[in-house]
């Protein structure tokens, strides 16, 4: 007879700096993208392999490969060998090291795949309009639309949805740093660094590819 029912949690960091609530954030689109908006009354999320940048989602630089696998494979045996609180790793080094080998395995296939089922909504933090996202998006001509709210009211506006991370993005030397195992949607080049980026993310796991 069930006599007790337990809910175990665990609590880890935030991959992602949250900003201040009163934050301005700014979204450049054209004006079809603002109609299209007012009209369906939701916020659009591009695909993160459908985005210009072909880093997206990168955990590091592929030069650097061989560093990187040595840096995840350590992440990696270090994680199982030490379970979490009231579980025991009862396994050989052998099958430790075999382990890890078979998650970064995982790591590499499955990073297309997730690019494929990661959506992005990404916002510019910033008192003031910024010419150069002028330029980018509105060309020559000029014909842009910004739309300007702040964090708090982006998160309300996506009702608090708990399938939706919102934070600033990170921006790394993939010279000298690679990208966490559950953070890299939240970490850029450091030529990206002028966007002072807060991107909203919503992953999915099961989409028509």
């Amino acid at each position: 007879m069930l006599e007790e029912t337990a809910v175990r949690n665990y609590f880890m960091p935030l991959p992602y700096e949250l900003p201040e609530p009163t934050a301005v954030l700014w979204r450049y689109m054209s004006l079809a993208k603002l109609l299209a908006l007012l009209k369906d009354r939701s916020l659009f999320f591009a695909r993160a392999d459908k985005l210009s940048d072909p880093f997206e989602g990168a955990k590091g630089i592929k030069r650097r490969k061989d560093l990187w696998d040595e840096h995840y494979l350590s992440f990696f045996e270090e994680d199982i060998r030490n379970p979490p609180e009231g579980h025991k790793c009862e396994l050989t080094d052998d099958d430790i090291a075999k382990e890890a080998r078979r998650l970064l395995q995982d790591l590499e296939t499955g990073g297309a795949t997730k690019r494929r089922k990661t959506f992005l909504s990404c916002w510019h933090e910033a008192e003031y309009e910024s010419e150069a996202l002028w330029r980018v998006y509105g060309g020559d001509a000029g014909q842009a639309i910004a739309v300007r709210t702040t964090f708090q009211k982006l998160r309300q506006a996506l009702a608090n949805d708990p399938d939706i991370e919102i934070g600033r993005v990170q921006y790394l030397d993939l010279e000298k740093a690679f990208a966490g195992v559950n953070d890299a949607f939240f970490r850029k080049r450091k030529a990206f660094e002028h966007e002072h980026e807060v991107r909203a993310i919503l992953r999915v796991t099961s989409v028509r590819l």
